[in-house]
């Protein structure tokens, strides 16, 4: 794993752990799926949006971020 991919991860649990308002992400790996997150609602989608667009300046599809199972692929939907 390169440098780059390690800092993307690390900035990506920053992120998540903003979003879901939690102080650790530690319990959490890409395969874990989102409906097992008890913080994950309607309103973190929401927050992951517009804190995603803020942070990393992307603008994602509430469609996709809906329509993803897992942590990882909220993470490729970030960093494809």
């Amino acid at each position: 794993m390169s440098a780059n991919e390690i800092s993307f991860e690390q900035d990506f649990w920053e992120f998540f752990a903003e979003v879901l308002e939690v102080n650790d992400t530690d319990s959490l790996t890409f395969a874990t799926k989102i409906v097992d997150i008890e913080e994950w609602d309607s309103l973190v989608l929401l927050s992951f949006m517009a804190l995603a667009s803020q942070r990393f300046s992307v603008q994602l599809d509430g469609s996709k971020i809906k329509d993803a199972t897992t942590v990882g692929e909220l993470f490729n939907l970030i960093f494809p």
